[in-house]
Order: C-alpha cells, then sequence, then structure tokens
C-alpha cells in the first residue's frame, strides 16, 4: 500500500472511531451563485443530525435536476437556507467536518 493510501486509510480510520461528522450537498451548480437545495449531515454511527431539502432562491435548472433528481416542485415547501443555518452552525461547532 502505497504512502498515500496509508495516510487515507488511517484518516478515515480517525474520522470512524472520532467524533467526526459528514457533510453531503446538492447544488444548482458549481457556480459562486449556486444554492444548496438538499444537506445530509450524519455522525460517525450513521445517525443523521440533519436532512433536509433547502428552498433555493432561484429555480433549480432542468440539468442539475437530471443529476440529481430535485426539482422544484419537491422544494416548494422546503426551508429556505436562513432556516436551517443556525441549526447547522450549532450541530457543527467544534466538530470535524467530512465533505462527502
Amino acid at each position: 500500500m502505497s504512502r498515500d493510501r496509508q495516510e487515507a486509510a488511517a484518516a478515515a480510520c480517525r474520522w470512524l472511531a472520532g467524533d467526526a461528522l459528514f457533510l453531503d450537498t446538492e447544488t444548482t451548480g458549481l457556480h459562486a451563485g449556486a444554492e444548496i437545495v438538499e444537506l445530509s449531515l450524519i455522525d460517525s454511527r450513521g445517525q443523521p443530525l440533519l436532512d433536509t431539502l433547502i428552498r433555493p432562491e432561484r429555480p433549480i435548472p432542468p440539468a442539475l435536476t437530471r443529476i440529481h433528481g430535485i426539482d422544484n416542485a419537491m422544494v416548494a415547501d422546503a426551508p429556505r437556507w436562513p432556516e436551517i443555518h443556525e441549526r447547522l452552525l450549532e450541530l457543527l461547532k467544534g466538530r470535524q467536518v467530512v465533505r462527502v
């Protein structure tokens, strides 16, 4: 096993044995103005701490819906970013976050 792989494996073991959180998002794109339309935060035991759709300010482009499957109808009644932002910050406080 290469040194890079050994280091990656060691990091993964620390994350899983520790108090790391795993964050996954879906967005309206990769550009600077892209918005989050789905957010999941899971602890190292696999327990979801936050799992929600988020209603963006602008419509979700059809090309992105084809990628992640989230359309405008699905987020029509979802909370907006300001409604979940503070809760997310509280959950992240003092924790290591792994972006997946």
